[in-house]
């Protein structure tokens, strides 16, 4: 069978609600992804054009670790996330673990703890616990989020105010939007700073 048979079998599949109904898990995702972008609309932050699919990509997440916990027993697998599509300064993700950090979530997944596949009770439901701030952290807007446009306003204001702030803010932007590690320093002096073109200090 192709994979893409395996995602549209389970998919297709019954899963149990309150213990009571079962709903095809194709029904109910959608669901979970519309009031995850709600709650997180709430907590300042909006989604990207790449997750205009947004029930999708939280299915194939799924699916990815229900087949390595029930099928695979791959129980230490990582799931490999995209380079975030936005900037991604330092302060940017510490604001986003801070404003949603795991305790924030686990409010957010308890009231889905009716549906078995986000029941905490089991492994399944722990790792989407652990692992909802990874899936989401790629596919935020932070230029259209209050909390990225309160970052960006006080790292403008920080630079504005010292000496050297436009420098800073060039080499902080180098490492936007890549997901790549910049060293600012090496940066800077190939523009000239730390006493010139590559020259020692």
């Amino acid at each position: 069978m192709r994979p893409s048979s395996n995602f549209n079998l389970w998919l297709s599949q019954p899963v149990w609600v309150n213990s009571l109904v079962t709903i095809p898990r194709r029904a109910m995702i959608p669901v979970f992804a519309e009031e995850l972008m709600q709650f997180l609309r709430k907590k300042g932050y909006v989604m990207s054009h790449e997750w205009r699919a947004g029930h999708m990509v939280v299915a194939r997440w799924l699916y990815i670790i229900q087949k390595d916990e029930l099928v695979r027993k791959h129980y230490d697998n990582k799931v490999a996330y995209p380079t975030p599509f936005h900037r991604n300064w330092p302060e940017d993700y510490d604001e986003f673990q801070y404003i949603l950090d795991t305790e924030t979530l686990r409010g957010f997944t308890d009231s889905w703890t009716h549906c078995e596949d986000f029941d905490p009770e089991t492994r399944i439901g722990q790792r989407v616990i652990n692992e909802l701030q990874h899936l989401i952290y790629p596919y935020l807007d932070l230029d259209a989020s209050r909390n990225g446009m309160r970052v960006a306003s006080a790292l403008a204001d920080s630079d504005s105010d010292s000496d050297g702030g436009a420098r800073r803010s060039k080499a902080r932007m180098r490492g936007s939007g890549s997901g790549s590690k910049v060293d600012n320093y090496i940066a800077d002096a190939q523009e000239g700073y730390h006493g010139g073109n590559w020259s020692k200090v």
